[in-house]
């Protein structure tokens, strides 16, 4: 019988992984931030706020994420809904499903029907709620008692959409790299 090899049982799993070395701690940070960030982040959004949803997956993208947009990632002719499904699947086994969360999304069918599919999925959710204050912010979540759940059990961040766009993207990507998703 062959010994069992936990390497390769994770490589078979086709899970991302790394190999943490228990005799370099000075390492151990460095290596679960690698491991993040091969993970992928699906990033789901209204049209109406692709700039937005631009600039997060470039900034991310710049920061060694590996990132999912229908806007880089789908191709002429591919089944679209069925992509999304399984890119949306693959993100809630192995990564994280960012929705950005404005009035639109909340208004859009597809971004809602990505959201729930996510949740049912059980997988990582990281909201990104653009607003440009806190009363801006509750309006949005009021409208939809899913939302309020699940921002009362995942950490968020809220950016500003104003002219402070580019700056609020780069904080909230910074964030992203220092929070503990786990």
């Amino acid at each position: 019988m062959t010994p069992f090899n936990p390497n390769e049982y994770i490589k078979s799993k086709q899970r991302p992984f790394v190999t943490i070395d228990l005799n370099r701690p000075e390492t151990y940070e460095d290596r679960v931030l690698e491991l993040k960030r091969r993970a992928q982040i699906f990033i789901s959004y209204s049209r109406h706020n692709i700039d937005i949803a631009r600039k997060i997956e470039s900034s991310l993208t710049a920061r060694g994420f590996n990132t999912f947009t229908d806007f880089n990632n789908l191709d002429y002719g591919c089944d679209f809904a069925l992509t999304i499904y399984n890119n949306i699947e693959e993100a809630s086994k192995n990564g994280y499903f960012l929705p950005i969360i404005t009035t639109d999304y909340i208004r859009s069918g597809f971004g809602r029907q990505e959201l729930k599919q996510a949740i049912e999925l059980n997988g990582d959710i990281i909201p990104c709620i653009v607003a440009d204050n806190n009363e801006q912010m509750h309006s949005i979540i009021d409208k939809e008692p899913e939302l309020r759940f699940l921002l009362a059990s995942k950490p968020y961040k809220r950016i500003s959409a104003g002219e402070n766009l580019d700056q609020s993207v780069e904080e909230f990507c910074d964030w992203l790299v220092s929070v503990d998703l786990a």
